[in-house]
């Protein structure tokens, strides 16, 4: 990747009474070129939007697609989004904007490795955040076991469920779905990625749901296949499973921020086969019995035993007569679950791996309908946990865990074993394992390892068939990064503009080739101006990461340096207060630099 670590782009307004208006769209700062409305309905009104009976609609990277309301794609009716096609939510405050897929309707989200498919907020970028928009919603015709037709959590009119268990709703593949989140009541949200009973014959692959405002992915029923997904800095549960998902699932990194997570509980996995607890006898099928191998899931406490966000739980919580399986899976620096109350567990301790909390779902594990293998559960010494924890008297989750013939391990020594990066993310994270790693090996694939292949528990074969590739390691992944070039991990304050390539190295050659898309004076603004001397004026801009090197310079006109400020200056936006009891009246240059490089200047006049 060519060398250019920052970006700065004039700010509209971090406060918009301030500045002009950047986007093309009022209301919809963060939208850069030409842009297209698309109406959608409320809460109550389900008309379709988007409608073209047996025919496709196309959207392009050449504009860029504001969703306001509620979209719904009819039946029989495929959207195509071509790659590097960014669509943006509207804001709330009382709806929300979400785009929606009914049943029977397809897409064809035909992101490129390096040119995604990009749907997030509208917002100015430095001020984007968890919430704005409703998000993606997908509905099928496969299998749960509440029956057809029914309603998703919200009662936002979202119908799904079928008998097709190969029902196809499209193809979804390097995509990244951004800012998305909305509660209409209580519980009832719509999350980054919702899919109610989606079929196998979807594809459903690289993607990536960031800044959630409840979960990240959640199935409600269904049985699509899944290959690498992200989860990053959601403020709920990173995977959620409900209502019968079978799903086979393979690669997945979960990872999460410190201090931000849900007052209900925020686990890595979360799994129910149906929300009121399912107690029946015969109990509600098809089951929930996913398949998720090959998983790496961040906790709070990745680096130190520092203070995290106690609303944070366990990597896996499984509960109400679930029978999910996990293999192959990393659980790092979960502090655990303290609501427990079973007094025959380990210690006393809270546990950081997999938490089964009620008597069905200990019977299935017992039984072996619920099958949890080959998974390394990690912690700092520091911080002394459980790898297993129940709340069932009678049954022991660390017996369990520790089955020699499951081969999961527990280890107080998280850093460095595991992670090649152990500090805070950097601009493009390090999610493989270092050359040393123990878990290089020891799959549940390979023949030959200890334990494994383990009793043709995971077929080798097509994703597309349910089947998995054969991997040696455990985790999301072993010496290579799979989510490059296409992931973001700082979508806060990347800007977006028509017809570029929304990754960084798409944000670097419009950089350096003038079309980027700054619409106002120089990237970089100054608020007043004219400044009058003895008083307090603003450097505004927009750095898209922190670099060690960052400064604000004010030079006088022979080109000498009468101000400097290097110290506060982040990624996203920067206020630099700047008081003119220093200088004497008339022209200056502000410049902001990094890396040695003048990157933007503007001319601030001080008056009397």
């Amino acid at each position: 990747m060519k060398k250019l670590s920052l970006f700065l782009t004039a700010l509209a307004g971090a406060c918009a009474a301030s500045f002009a208006q950047v986007g093309t769209t009022p209301g919809c700062p963060g939208a850069f070129g030409p842009t297209k409305l698309i109406q959608g309905t409320t809460r109550n009104d389900t008309t379709s939007t988007i409608k073209l009976p047996g025919g496709t609609v196309t959207w392009v990277k050449d504009t860029i697609y504001i969703v306001k309301g509620l979209v719904r794609v009819a039946p029989n009716t495929t959207l195509q989004l071509r790659p590097g096609t960014i669509v943006m939510g509207f804001p709330g405050p009382l709806d929300t904007s979400a785009l929606i897929f009914k049943m029977g309707a397809k897409a064809r989200f035909a992101g490129a490795s390096d040119n995604p498919v990009i749907l997030t907020s509208c917002k100015l970028q430095g001020t984007r955040n968890r919430g704005d928009w409703g998000g993606l919603v997908i509905c099928g015709r496969s299998l749960t076991n509440l029956g057809v037709n029914q309603v998703l959590e919200g009662n936002y009119g979202a119908i799904y469920g079928g008998t097709d268990a190969n029902d196809n709703s499209g193809i979804y593949q390097f995509t990244r779905v951004e800012f998305a989140g909305f509660a209409f009541e209580p519980n009832k949200e719509i999350n980054g990625i919702t899919l109610g009973a989606v079929g196998s014959g979807t594809t459903f692959q690289n993607l990536q749901v960031s800044y959630s405002n409840d979960d990240s992915f959640e199935w409600f029923g269904g049985t699509v296949h899944s290959r690498n997904l992200i989860a990053f800095k959601g403020i709920d549960d990173d995977f959620d499973t409900d209502n019968g998902f079978s799903g086979s699932n393979q690669f997945g990194i979960g990872y999460r921020d410190y201090n931000i997570a849900d007052f209900s509980g925020s686990n890595g996995f979360e799994s129910d086969n149906e929300a009121n607890g399912d107690t029946r006898n015969p109990a509600l099928t098809p089951k929930t019995a996913a398949i998720f191998t090959n998983y790496t899931l961040y906790g709070p406490l990745t680096r130190t035993n520092s203070p995290y966000n106690k609303f944070f739980k366990t990597g896996a919580l499984l509960r109400r007569n679930s029978e999910q399986d996990i293999y192959n899976t990393f659980f790092l620096g979960w502090p655990g679950d303290s609501t427990s109350t079973d007094p025959s567990s380990q210690d006393n301790h809270e546990t950081s791996g997999v938490y089964i909390k009620d008597a069905n779902t200990a019977a299935n594990a017992t039984s072996g309908a619920l099958r949890f293998k080959k998974n390394t559960v990690a912690v700092f010494n520091t911080y002394v946990t459980n790898p297993a924890y129940d709340n069932v008297p009678g049954f022991d989750a660390g017996t369990f865990f520790n089955t020699a013939a499951f081969f999961n391990t527990y280890s107080f020594n998280l850093s460095p074993n595991y992670l090649s990066q152990t500090t805070a993310l950097a601009l493009i994270p390090g999610f493989k394992q270092n050359p040393s790693s123990p878990s290089l090996t020891g799959s549940s694939f390979p023949a030959g390892t200890p334990g494994g292949p383990l009793n043709g528990d995971l077929p080798i074969g097509n994703v597309s068939a349910g089947a998995f590739s054969n991997v040696a390691y455990r985790g999301a992944t072993g010496n290579t990064e799979w989510a490059e070039p296409w992931a973001e991990y700082n979508p806060i304050s990347f800007k977006y503009v028509a017809g570029v390539v929304p990754t960084r190295q798409g944000a670097v050659d419009a950089f350096l080739s003038g079309q980027d898309g700054v619409e106002v004076v120089n990237g970089v603004a100054v608020v007043p101006n004219p400044a009058v001397i003895n008083t307090n004026t603003e450097i505004r801009f927009v750095m898209d990461y922190e670099t060690a090197d960052a400064a604000v310079s004010v030079l006088d006109m022979k080109g000498d340096v009468v101000y400097t400020q290097a110290a506060g200056i982040t990624a996203g936006v920067n206020n630099i207060s700047l008081n003119t009891s220093t200088l004497t009246p008339g022209t200056y240059i502000v410049r902001v630099s990094a890396n040695g490089t003048v990157a933007k200047t503007t001319k601030l006049s001080v008056v009397r």
